[in-house]
């Protein structure tokens, strides 16, 4: 997979942000999530997790690769265990901002 960045906006409240669609090619190395935010109090909640859509829109299927981690303003978290990011082509890679802050996340 070649090198994919999508900004995830938090809005005031929860916003899910689809970041690999079912179906889509997915060799994953990593995933940097930053909080690109300088200030300290600038912290954002965020989820990572994969799911299966459901035909009638409902979401179904979820594993939840990080849940309600708190990354402070400036911070960065990495994940590049690539066992972690072998899934289904049936399943999605979705991203979270559980508060109204926003992250940047690059896939490779």
């Amino acid at each position: 997979m070649a090198v994919k960045r999508v900004h995830v906006v938090g809005a005031g409240s929860s916003v899910t942000t689809e970041l690999i669609a079912p179906g889509e090619s997915r060799r994953v190395k990593s995933i940097l999530l930053t909080n690109a935010e300088s200030s300290s109090d600038a912290a954002v909640r965020v989820d990572l997790f994969l799911e299966t859509p459901s035909k009638s829109g409902k979401s179904y299927d979820r594993f939840y690769i990080i849940r309600n981690i708190d990354m402070p303003g400036g911070s960065s978290l990495l994940l590049d265990d690539s066992n972690l990011f072998n899934f289904s082509s049936t399943k999605g890679l979705y991203a979270t901002c559980l508060d109204g802050n926003e992250i940047d996340v690059t896939i490779t």
